[in-house]
C-alpha cells in the first residue's frame, strides 16, 4: 500500500492507516525513543478508533467538530489530564505532519485549541527554600 491511500485499514486487530505507520517511521528516523513512539502509536490508535464510531472512513472527512468531540471524550474518560494532553498533542502533530507532506489539503486541527496543561509547582523550589523562584 502506498502513502496516498486515504482509507483506514485493519491490521492485526487494530485500525492503523498507512499514514500512521509512515509517521511513526519518520519519528524513528528522527531518533525518538521507542517508548515515545509507542505512546504516539497508542494515542493515534485511540483516535482512529474514535473516528470509526463517527463513521469516518477517510481523513479528509474529519472536521474540527470531530476533533472537539474527541477532546471531550478524552476529558470525560479515564485518562489523567496529562495523558489527555499528550494524546491531543500527538494527534495534532500527526495532522501537522500530514499537512506538511501535502497529504491533506486542510488541517482540521488548525482550529482546535488544546488548553495548556496545568503544571503545579512543588512546595519547595530547587534552591531549597519554601518560596517560589522569582
Amino acid at each position: 500500500m502506498n502513502t496516498t491511500d486515504h482509507n483506514l485499514v485493519k491490521t492485526e486487530g487494530s485500525i492503523m492507516p498507512q499514514w500512521v505507520r509512515d509517521y511513526l517511521e519518520s519519528l524513528r528516523t528522527q531518533n525518538f525513543s521507542p517508548k515515545s513512539i509507542d505512546t504516539y502509536e497508542n494515542a493515534l490508535d485511540r483516535f482512529l478508533s474514535f473516528l470509526t464510531t463517527l463513521n469516518r472512513e477517510r481523513l479528509q472527512d474529519v472536521i474540527s467538530s470531530d476533533l472537539e468531540s474527541y477532546r471531550l471524550a478524552l476529558v470525560e474518560g479515564p485518562l489523567s489530564s496529562a495523558s489527555t494532553h499528550l494524546y491531543l498533542r500527538a494527534v495534532r502533530q500527526w495532522f501537522n505532519w500530514l499537512e506538511s507532506r501535502h497529504l491533506l489539503f486542510l488541517n482540521p486541527f488548525a482550529s482546535v485549541a488544546i488548553p495548556r496543561l496545568d503544571r503545579r509547582l512543588t512546595a519547595r523550589s530547587k534552591r531549597g527554600s519554601n518560596q517560589p523562584a522569582p
